[in-house]
């Protein structure tokens, strides 16, 4: 589980951060500024990340310090989750659309912070938090956070007005990466799979028996989603790990994804692991 807890204080602000990236889409704010909640809650339940940030700030003065620290806090958290990087792909980039608006974001893990931020907006503030967008971007990217992002919002190709443009700039940042057609190792594979909830498993016209990733995901505590009916005869098959469906009408009962993993009987498991295969071959 890729979590962080982070907590920053200084003269201006208190802030405390707390970081699930294989989360549910949960979001627990508490700023003082209800629309930089409102955003946050978007990058949370669009990114499909568990947040929750507390924060205390100057607000008396303005939000500036409260939102750029919050920014920095959550960058240092994100940092920290991330780890080693397994299973993330460098590059990434989303088009949101959300009623009249349409934004881009670009992200790079390239370990070179930095951003470059191009939204213009035709009301001067949007509940306080339009001049404080970019100080959130600002601190999320800077020192060593790993962390390069593009946000566009240009009057030729990406528009909008006001609230909708910014929650659509907030959804496009957590939508990135959705998508990959490049060929991945075996390490970027089980990484994906390890922030998985669960992993889709096509069956092939050819195919007889169990695909190596059906029992990789197994093995990794995730849940699969198959249209290999043989899943359901297997002896380490249990309701709440496989959902075996009609590829013509492919449909997953309700709570699925939410009921608990259960892990297979050791004796069961040890028959599906790579020493176990590897002495039923050199004994035959």
């Amino acid at each position: 589980m890729r979590t962080a807890e982070v907590v920053r204080n200084t003269k201006e602000t208190q802030i405390r951060v707390r970081l699930n990236l294989d989360g549910k889409g949960a979001a627990k704010l508490s700023t003082g500024i209800p629309f930089l909640e409102h955003m946050l809650e978007q990058l949370a339940r669009h990114g499909m990340l568990d947040l929750e940030v507390e924060a205390k700030g100057d607000l008396h003065i303005d939000a500036h310090h409260t939102v750029e620290d919050i920014g920095i806090t959550l960058g240092q958290a994100f940092a920290r989750a991330v780890g080693d990087k397994a299973g993330v792909r460098r590059f990434g980039h989303a088009y949101v659309p959300l009623d009249e608006a349409l934004s881009r974001a670009v992200v790079d893990f390239s370990g070179r912070p930095g951003l470059e931020y191009h939204v213009a907006f035709k009301r001067a503030l949007i509940g306080e938090y339009e001049e404080t967008v970019a100080a959130l971007l600002q601190g999320l990217t800077r020192d060593n956070h790993a962390l390069a992002i593009e946000i566009a919002a240009l009057p030729e190709s990406i528009r909008g007005y006001g609230h909708i443009k910014a929650k659509s700039a907030a959804a496009a940042r957590a939508k990135r990466d959705e998508f990959i057609f490049a060929p991945l190792s075996k390490r970027d594979i089980m990484g994906l799979v390890a922030r998985a909830r669960a992993v889709v498993d096509i069956e092939r016209v050819v195919q007889t028996g169990y695909t190596m990733r059906s029992i990789e995901t197994m093995g990794a505590g995730r849940k699969i989603i198959s249209t290999n009916a043989r899943l359901a005869e297997a002896d380490f098959y249990h309701e709440n790990n496989v959902a075996v469906i009609d590829r013509s009408k492919p449909r997953v009962e309700p709570g699925f994804l939410e009921s608990p993993f259960v892990m297979p009987k050791r004796q069961v498991w040890k028959k599906y692991t790579l020493s176990s295969w590897l002495d039923d071959v050199l004994h035959q």
